[in-house]
C-alpha cells in the first residue's frame, strides 16, 4: 500500500487569531518547508464568513495559494453566510 502524502484541514474555527496563527501559518509553512506533497484547506461554517468580511485573511489565503496550498469551501456555508446581502450591510 502506497502512503499519501496529502494534508487536509478542515477550518471551522471563526477565531481570527486560531485562522492566522494555525490555520494559515501551518498550511502555507506545510507547501513551503515540503513537509507534505499537497495541502488542502477546507472553509466551512462560520469561517466563509469570517474569510468574506476580513481582508488580511483574504490576502493571507492569496500567499498560500501562491506557496501551492489548495482551496474549497463548503457550497452551502458559502451561500448562506458569506454571500448574503444582509450580512453585508
Amino acid at each position: 500500500m502506497s502512503q499519501s502524502n496529502k494534508l487536509f484541514i478542515l477550518w471551522t474555527n471563526a477565531d481570527i487569531i486560531t485562522s492566522d496563527k494555525m490555520v494559515m501559518m501551518y498550511a502555507t509553512n506545510s507547501m513551503l518547508h515540503h513537509w507534505w506533497d499537497e495541502v488542502t484547506v477546507i472553509i466551512w461554517g462560520a469561517t466563509a464568513k469570517l474569510v468574506a468580511d476580513n481582508a488580511m485573511l483574504q490576502e493571507k489565503i492569496k500567499l498560500a495559494r501562491h506557496a501551492g496550498v489548495n482551496f474549497t469551501a463548503c457550497k452551502a456555508c458559502a451561500d448562506q453566510l458569506a454571500y448574503r446581502k444582509s450580512w453585508r450591510s
